[in-house]
Parts: structure tokens; sequence; C-alpha cells
């Protein structure tokens, strides 16, 4: 076997730190029984993904304990709630490898598909979950639902974050919810506009590196960035071809 150009375990930081979390950009299969990856073949690549990882990183010989902090998996995708189960398969493994699950999901899906959400809910797995709420989807929504179904997520003790309208979360009466007030709530502001240039940023924007992940798309292309998913040129491998 070839030996690896690069020492991942080199640096400081070591290079093995842009690749502790990964992203999987999912797809129902044209069946709905699975995503077009298999949920089981991910859960497998995973556990390598896994080995590798520690391996490298020193973590095998008890050393760079540190570098197990703040891994995560996330997964994005439309109608994903078609398959809870499968989803909470691949949640119970993350959680045994030590990763924090993450999930993101409008707002108008979870409440239709509320049994499935509840389900993935209660699993017990899920580090955090996402709503997402567009402006062009709520107009009929009843408000108060939403706002059950946000509280009904913090008092399950799950970490949340909001992406949507501030105006359209206060216009339900969500920003006033002893529930939500009283919990660990990030919110993402969508729909903001501005008047004019914007003032240089008192601290610059990270650069990319400090995002860096493994990003897995839904043909099972392996990626270092998000904005280069798609491009084969950029691509690291494959989940069925071997890691390392």
């Amino acid at each position: 076997t070839p030996q690896a150009s690069v020492d991942f375990g080199a640096g400081s930081p070591i290079i093995a730190q842009w690749f502790r979390s990964a992203l999987f950009a999912l797809q129902v299969d044209d069946r709905g029984e699975d995503f077009t990856v298999p949920a089981a073949e991910l859960c497998a690549w995973l556990q390598g993904y896994d080995a590798w990882y520690r391996e490298i990183s020193g973590i095998c010989e008890g050393r760079g304990l540190e570098h197990l902090y703040h891994r995560t998996v996330e997964i994005i995708g439309a109608d994903l709630l078609l398959l809870d189960d499968k989803l909470a398969q691949i949640a119970t493994i993350c959680r045994e490898l030590g990763y924090g699950f993450a999930a993101t999901f409008p707002i108008t899906e979870c409440l239709t598909r509320q049994n499935a959400f509840d389900r993935l809910i209660s699993c017990g797995h899920l580090y955090q979950v996402g709503l997402h709420q567009a402006d062009v989807e709520m107009q009929s929504v009843d408000g108060s639902a939403v706002r059950k179904l946000v509280e009904g997520v913090l008092e399950r003790g799950v970490k949340l974050g909001l992406l949507g309208s501030i105006a359209y979360f206060t216009s339900i009466g969500l920003l006033n919810s002893s529930v939500m007030n009283r919990s660990d709530v990030t919110m993402y502001p969508l729909g903001i506009r501005t008047i004019g240039a914007l003032p240089n940023p008192k601290n610059p924007v990270r650069p990319c590196f400090a995002r860096f992940r493994v990003y897995v798309d839904c043909e099972g292309m392996v990626y270092p960035c998000l904005g280069l998913m798609g491009i084969q040129s950029c691509r690291l491998g494959a989940i069925r071809e071997p890691w390392e």
C-alpha cells in the first residue's frame, strides 16, 4: 500500500481537525424505501471514517484527546422525514461513535409529518435540530401550531436552531414564550434587507478552512467543501472506496 502523501497528524492545529465532522446531502430513492446511498452504507462508512480519524490524530495512542470535541454529522435534504427510521439509524451510530447528530427540516414538513418528526426526536440521539421558516410557505400555517412545535422540541432538551424571519417569529408570539426564553436556541435571521453599504466588520469573516469538513453528496461522492460539491475534479473519493 503506498504511503499517504499528507501527514494529517502534522501542524498546529493538526491537519486532521478540518476533517473531524461530516455532512450528508441525502435524497430519498425512487421507491421511498431508503436513501439513494442506503443508510446502512452511510453507517458503515461513518465507522471507518471515525477509525481513520482516531488513528491519524493520535487518539488511538492516547494523544490529542481534545480532537474528539465538537465532532458532528449533519444531514440536509428534501422530504427526509419520510424515512425517519433511517435517520434514527444514522443518529444511533453517531451517538455510539461520539458524534453529535444534527438535522435541519422545513417547519412545514415537520407539521405535515408530525408523527415522524416526534419519533425522530424521541430516539434521543439528536444533538441539534434546525427548523427553517420560509415566508412563502408560512402564510397559511397556524402560528400556534408552529409555536407548539418549537416548544415541544425545546421541552425535550434538544438544542435548536431557528432559521427565518425574526418578524415572523415575533408575530406568532414565539419570542415571548417562557419555554423559548429559558432554552438554548440559536437564531439565524433570513430575509433581512439593509439600506446602503454595510460597515466593515470589527472582526474579519472567518476563512473557509475554519468550516471545512467532509461533505458526502446523494451519490456517495466525498468533497472537502460545500461549494465544491458536484465538481468531479475536486472530489476526495467515494464512500464505496477505501477511505485511505
